[in-house]
């Protein structure tokens, strides 16, 4: 009987082993990947969770290979360092060098920009090869301006060399950047030449900035006197009457008063009462004085009466 027993369960022993090391074999060809052999891939927005061994301390509780949701939150990277972070090689290479005068590539300067800048240097020497080089620039008047500032600066030599050119220069433009540098000196021969320009010149324009710059230079009444008398535009003439009351010398209040107690003064009337009561002179008081008491126009007693008051009032001590 116990042999019989013992037959039955030896091959019931073996069953159970042949069992579990086949289940063993099926488990470890599932779990186990091998070359050539494809997973199947997660859904998207999951992501594995890690396999743990069965039993083993720390293991997870969900089911081996379960599928979760991937972490919504972002995932923080730290930054490259700063001497990894790829830079703008544009930005950073240097600026290129500015072309010598006389490298490759650098403009050349003409016959003119290089008198211009020796001009100084040379001295009375420049007079003439400028004079040539105003001729050569015509139609240029950038040039021009600029060689009629170095003759300006070059004494009387200079002076009476820019006065040819402008009494031949058909550019009334020309003409006042002459103006403008001939009023930047203070030489007799520079302030004759701008009162020759007053008188003559066929711009009102160049003739009225020629006054302008006539200000406070000492130059005949007489002249100033007759340009405000006579000239054809009326701005002219009254640069002509500013003039005048800006002699230094205080000459013209004379005229000053004939040309504000004219009849016909027109616009010439307010600027020489104007002109009486800048003037700083006692002729100029009494002036401003017999024109309120004598004037049989109203206006022109109102604008004395105003200009004497305003004379008395920078009288005062402050």
């Amino acid at each position: 009987m116990r042999l019989a027993g013992t037959r039955r369960t030896v091959p019931t022993l073996l069953g159970v082993a042949l069992a579990a090391a086949l289940a063993g074999l099926l488990l470890e060809a599932v779990l186990v990947p091998h070359p050539g052999v494809e997973r199947p891939e997660a859904p998207a927005g999951a992501e594995r969770t890690p396999l743990s061994p069965a039993g083993a301390p720390g293991a997870s509780s969900a089911p081996t290979g379960a599928l979760r949701p991937a972490d919504p939150s972002p995932r923080m990277h730290p930054a490259p360092p700063a001497d990894r972070v790829p830079r703008d090689p544009v930005a950073l290479s240097p600026p290129s060098p500015a072309p010598a005068p006389n490298a490759p590539g650098a403009r050349a300067r003409s016959p003119t920009e290089r008198l211009l800048e020796q001009a100084k240097a040379l001295g009375p020497a420049a007079v003439g090869p400028l004079v040539e080089a105003y001729e050569a620039e015509a139609g240029r008047p950038g040039f021009q301006a600029r060689i009629a500032h170095e003759l300006a600066g070059l004494g009387d030599q200079g002076i009476d060399a820019l006065a040819r050119i402008v009494f031949r220069e058909p550019s009334a433009a020309a003409r006042a950047h002459a103006v403008d540098e001939l009023g930047e000196q203070g030489s007799g021969r520079a302030v004759e030449l701008l009162a020759l320009l007053a008188e003559t010149d066929a711009s009102p324009t160049v003739r009225a900035l020629a006054l302008n710059r006539l200000r406070g230079r000492e130059v005949g009444a007489g002249r100033l006197a007759a340009i405000a008398d006579t000239d054809a535009d009326e701005t002219v003439r009254v640069e002509a009457v500013v003039a005048l009351s800006k002699l230094p010398s205080g000459a013209g209040v004379d005229d000053l008063f004939r040309l504000a107690s004219a009849e016909d003064g027109g616009k010439v009337r307010g600027p020489a009462i104007a002109g009486l009561g800048r003037a700083g002179t006692a002729a100029a008081a009494a002036a401003l004085e017999r024109l309120v008491e004598d004037s049989p126009d109203e206006a022109t007693r109102r604008r004395a009466a105003r200009a004497l008051e305003r004379r008395a009032g920078s009288a005062r001590p402050r």
